[in-house]
C-alpha cells in the first residue's frame, strides 16, 4: 500500500512572501497534484486542514474539489481534526461522506481499509491539555493488520494542545503526527509538517512524506518537496576591515555561500534568507545608516536555473565593536583606567 501523508495545510491563511501570487489554496492544491500523481492508495492528512472557522467559505470549494478529484481516482482519504479545524470536521463528513474524519468528538476510532488498521482521534475542541493515550483502548491494536496512527499533537510538549510524551509512539503502530510545522522523521513516527512555509520561522524544506508497506512492516517515509519557496537564516561576516562600500559585497557572499548551499541539496524555487550581520567592527560603521530593508529585500540573486536567493524581512545586527585600546587610554576618566588596565 501506498500512502501520501500531510499536515497542517491551514487553507485560508495568506501566504507569507509578499508579492507572491499563491493563494490560501495553492499547498492543498499541489497535496492533490501529488496524490495523484504518485498513484497512491490513500492520502492521509493529520489535521489542521483548514486555519479555522472564519476561514470556512473561501476554502470550502477548492478544498470539496480536491476530495472529489481524489475519489475519482479511487484515492482514500483518512483524516483526524487538529486544533484548528474541530469545528469543520463534522461540516465536510456531512458534504462528502467519503472522506473518513476518525476520532471526532475527542474517542479513538480504528478503521480497516485495504489492508491496513488506521486509528485515529479528533480534537475535541480548539484546545485539549491532556495526552489523548490517557483514554486509548488497547484492544484497537489487536490485529494481524498492519497499524497506521494519525494524531495532532504536540510531542514532549506541555501545551494545551494534546501533548504526548515519545515513548507513547511505539510498535505495532507507526504514527503520522502533525502540528509543529516543522518535519520530523524518528523510527517511530514522522510528524510531517506544513506542505508549504506558512511563515518566516518556518525554515529548511517543506512538502509531503510517500509511507510504503514493505511485508506487513513501513517502510522509512520518503519526504517529497512541494514548497515554491523557502525560508532560511544567513549570517553575513563583518571584520574591523569592512568599510561601507564592502557591507554590500559581504551580503552578495553571505547569499551566494547560502544558495548554493541549499542547491546542493537539489532544491529549486525562491530561497528567502533573514540576514544577521556578525564580527568586530569599526565604530565608524553604521549599519543602520548604510542598510535600508525594504531597499535590501529587492536584491535579487540567481544561484543556479530555478534557484533565486534574496534578503526578507528586517535584519539583525549583531556586531560588536572593534576598539582601539590604546587610545582610549589616552583619554581621561573610567574608560582610560580600565583601558589602560586591560592593555
Amino acid at each position: 500500500m501506498r500512502i501520501l501523508a500531510c499536515s497542517d495545510i491551514h487553507l485560508g491563511r495568506i501566504c507569507a512572501v509578499e508579492g507572491s501570487d499563491l493563494t490560501g489554496s495553492s499547498a492543498w492544491e499541489a497535496v492533490v497534484e501529488t496524490a495523484i500523481a504518485q498513484e497512491v492508495d490513500a492520502l492521509v492528512l493529520a489535521g489542521d486542514i483548514v486555519d479555522n472557522d472564519n476561514f470556512w467559505f473561501e476554502a470550502y470549494g477548492p478544498l470539496l474539489r480536491g476530495f472529489e478529484r481524489l475519489n475519482a481516482e479511487r484515492i482514500a482519504i483518512i483524516a483526524v481534526a487538529g486544533n484548528h479545524d474541530s469545528s469543520i470536521s463534522p461540516k465536510l463528513i456531512k458534504e462528502k461522506p467519503f472522506v473518513n474524519i476518525l476520532g471526532l468528538n475527542g474517542k479513538w476510532e480504528a478503521l480497516d481499509l485495504h489492508g491496513v488498521r488506521f486509528i485515529g482521534w479528533s480534537f475535541p475542541g480548539t484546545y485539549y491539555e491532556e495526552d489523548p493515550f490517557n483514554t486509548f483502548p488497547q484492544e484497537l491494536l489487536k490485529t494481524d493488520l498492519p497499524i497506521l496512527g494519525v494524531l495532532h499533537c504536540e510531542v514532549n510538549g506541555a501545551s494545551r494542545y494534546a501533548p504526548v510524551p515519545e515513548h507513547r509512539f511505539k510498535p505495532p503502530a507507526f504514527w503520522v503526527l502533525g502540528h509543529t510545522h516543522k518535519p520530523v522523521v524518528t523510527e517511530s513516527y514522522v510528524n510531517c509538517g506544513s506542505p508549504f512555509a506558512l511563515d518566516r520561522g518556518e525554515t529548511g524544506d517543506h512538502g509531503v512524506f510517500l509511507i510504503e508497506l514493505e511485508g506487513k512492516h513501513w517502510g522509512k517515509p520518503k519526504m517529497l518537496s512541494l514548497t515554491p519557496h523557502r525560508f532560511e537564516e544567513c549570517s553575513v561576516e563583518l571584520d574591523a576591515a569592512t568599510g561601507k562600500d564592502d557591507v554590500r559585497d559581504s551580503i552578495n557572499v553571505a547569499l551566494r555561500e547560502e544558495g548554493e548551499r541549499i542547491a546542493a541539496e537539489n532544491y529549486r524555487g525562491d530561497l528567502f534568507c533573514r540576514l544577521t550581520f556578525r564580527g568586530r567592527v569599526s565604530p565608524q560603521l553604521e549599519l543602520n545608516k548604510i542598510l535600508n530593508n525594504e531597499e535590501l529585500n529587492q536584491l535579487k540573486i540567481d544561484i543556479t536555473e530555478g534557484l533565486r536567493a534574496s534578503p526578507v524581512g528586517n535584519y539583525r545586527d549583531e556586531t560588536s565593536l572593534e576598539l582601539d585600546l590604546k587610545i582610549i587610554s589616552e583619554g581621561g576618566g573610567i574608560k582610560g583606567l580600565l583601558a589602560n588596565e586591560l592593555l
